[in-house]
């Protein structure tokens, strides 16, 4: 009698007597709960990086059962489930972070270590790229930017420069003071601030990239039309650039200099706008063209920037524009420059650039300062938070997954390398040219190259064993598809990653 009536209690009433009990999944089979648990396998894209709203494919086995899944205790918006696949679309509002993806089924719910997602950064556009080529090699220098939030921003109002000029107390925040203001960048010709043209949205989980410009390898200031030497590189154009011959027509977007767009005397964009190897800041800030004060988005200070006999990083503390003070910055002093350049490893072509490594923007204070979400953007410790480990790669994430000097990886983790350009006929990554050692040498894996994003996929045969360095080697017989004969690297580029315990 008894068990008949427990068989026609609902699910729900069943699991309710059993908790009371004091039972967990170690005894679930044997007391009939009702559901197969999932068996999540892994998650999409292969990185589980991404930002809020971002769309991820979970595949395992046994995911018909699953009823919700959630990451950070918030519930993912599922739009299909099959046995072996759950399509659904990270929620907005989380924190940034790592965390397991935690899958609820009629039985209770489950998760898998390895089975888990990164959203990436904080509550504002970042940059997180800045390619420098020195020399006379500016046109395939960029600045790239990116939205790690989970709604669009208009970029109207937003600015870019690199234009401090301490000696002469040239700096960016006079825009606002008494504007026009002539001394709101250098007037170096190698600096710039210029602002994005009215209407610009950069969409949820978007890079953008901001070219140099056409002013060199193109003709005379530019007359050939056409950033050629960007698009040489790369097989693509930036999105928008900011130097532009007189004859310009290459119909690349033209960032707004300040004569143009806010009246100023002069053009404040100079006349061969580069990134510097050395001694540099570059700011991105917003000012809605009346405020006293700008509100600084992001910061990057790298190759002795606080520490050059004419610093161009920058601290606003106690700064009064019109009635407003500013709030305190970081003292120069204490700001962590990056103060290594970096490798120029590049058969003189694509440089290895400054990459954000952490979208969390490491230690960065994040109230009572001059950001435009109360951060001091000042306070980052970019020598942590960007590398200079890898080579371009405008207008995406990261090139490699695992990250250079990544920790805790999965061992069900493939290994990923994706080139700024299409890879050569003849030289397609193979086991000879695209390799995994560890510390018994060579990993056994299958080598595979999606050509449609130029990324190249090292599947090892075996699971990666735990709490072990592992070294990527890509070798030089790798060509890029520009006719060159010559490799992506001029000699074998390596680099490690270390696996979870």
């Amino acid at each position: 009698m008894m068990s008949r009536r427990v068989q026609g209690l609902s699910v729900l009433f069943l699991t309710t007597i059993l908790s009371a009990c004091g039972s967990n999944s170690s005894n679930s089979n044997r007391v009939g709960f009702v559901g197969t648990p999932p068996a999540p396998a892994m998650v999409t894209p292969n990185s589980a990086r991404g930002s809020q709203a971002t769309a991820v494919v979970i595949t395992g086995t046994g995911l018909d059962s699953v009823t919700g899944v959630s990451l950070f205790g918030t519930a993912l918006s599922i739009s299909s489930i099959t046995a072996t696949q759950i399509n659904a679309t990270v929620p907005a509002g989380l924190p940034g972070g790592t965390a397991n993806f935690v899958f609820s089924f009629q039985g209770g719910t489950t998760s898998n270590p390895n089975v888990n997602f990164t959203v990436l950064g904080r509550d504002s556009v970042m940059i997180t790229e800045v390619g420098n080529g020195g020399g006379a090699s500016n046109d395939f220098e960029f600045i790239e930017i990116f939205n790690p939030t989970g709604n669009a921003v208009d970029l109207s109002n937003y600015y870019l420069t690199d234009g401090a000029d301490t000696l002469n107390a040239r700096f960016y925040w006079l825009i606002a003071d008494n504007p026009p203001n002539d001394n709101s960048w250098s007037g170096f010709s190698s600096d710039f601030i210029c602002r994005f043209p009215a209407g610009t949205v950069i969409a949820p989980g978007q890079f953008i990239t901001i070219g140099m410009g056409d002013h060199q390898f193109n003709g005379s200031n530019g007359t050939g039309g056409g950033n050629v030497f960007f698009f040489d590189t790369y097989d693509k154009n930036p999105d928008f650039e900011i130097r532009q011959g007189p004859n310009d027509n290459d119909g690349i977007t033209d960032m707004l200099d300040l004569q143009a767009s806010n009246g100023f005397t002069n053009s404040s964009i100079g006349t061969g706008p580069g990134v510097p190897n050395s001694g540099e800041a570059v700011v991105l800030f917003t000012w809605d063209g009346q405020s006293d004060l700008v509100q600084d988005v992001d910061y990057f200070s790298f190759g002795g920037a606080t520490t050059a006999s004419n610093p161009e990083a920058i601290t606003k503390t106690g700064v009064t524009v019109g009635t407003s003070t500013y709030l305190n910055d970081t003292s120069l002093a204490n700001q962590a420059d990056f103060a290594v350049s970096p490798n120029q490893l590049t058969n003189g072509l694509a440089p290895f650039t400054y990459q954000r490594i952490d979208f969390f923007e490491g230690n960065e204070v994040f109230v009572g300062g001059n950001g435009i979400t109360g951060n001091d953007e000042t306070s980052e410790d970019y020598d942590v938070t960007f590398a200079t480990t890898m080579p371009a790669s405008p207008g995406f994430d990261y090139p490699a997954s695992p990250r250079s000097g990544e920790m805790n990886v999965s061992l069900g983790s493939d290994v990923r390398f994706r080139f700024y350009r299409g890879v050569a006929a003849g030289t397609t990554p193979n086991t000879a040219n695209f390799m995994l050692t560890g510390p018994s040498g060579l990993v056994p894996s299958q080598v595979t190259l999606d050509a449609t994003i130029n990324t190249t996929i090292l599947t090892p045969d075996q699971p990666l064993l735990p709490n072990t360095t592992y070294t990527v080697t890509v070798t030089n017989a790798i060509q890029p598809d520009n006719g060159s004969g010559l490799g992506f690297f001029l000699t074998d580029f390596t680099y490690q990653f270390r696996t979870a315990p």
